[in-house]
């Protein structure tokens, strides 16, 4: 199969963000690396958890092709915004003066379920998750194991 390298080196980098910002990574020594002209990306950290918890942020990246309007993913059923989409609603919220600002009109409603009933959120939320990974393992999975 053929894959976008700059697909893979956006997911890299996405990865490697994440890890940064990940208070449970924090001096884990995680690094991830991508050799474009042997296509071959390199991950290390201190201890197995890191490694694997890198490798599952790595694997369950977004890239702009997985969640475009009118694939079978699940996260896009809603459709997903362009990122000028967002930015575009982050102005106008600014510019009302609105201090809670959700760009995607789903969300609003998402979040009313939310208060309403979490049992019932967190339920609906872990359903999504199972379609989003249907293979098994999903990127909290070693918080629960």
């Amino acid at each position: 199969s053929t894959f976008n390298i700059q697909e893979v080196d956006n997911a890299v980098n996405i990865t490697a963000r994440e890890v940064m910002t990940r208070y449970d990574l924090k001096d884990q020594k995680c690094r991830i690396t991508l050799n474009k002209t042997d296509k071959k990306i390199t991950v290390e950290a201190a201890n197995e958890m890191a490694l694997k918890a890198t490798t599952d942020i790595l694997q369950n990246s977004p890239t702009r092709e997985l969640l475009s309007e009118g694939t079978s993913n699940p996260a896009a059923v809603d459709g997903v915004l362009t990122p000028e989409e967002v930015a575009q609603s982050v102005i106008e919220g600014v510019r009302e003066e609105k201090f809670h600002i959700l760009p995607h009109p789903e969300v609003s409603e998402y979040s009313r379920r939310k208060s309403d009933d979490i049992d019932r959120w967190l339920a609906g939320m872990h359903r999504f998750q199972q379609k989003l990974f249907p293979a098994g393992e999903s990127p909290s999975d070693w918080l629960i194991s």
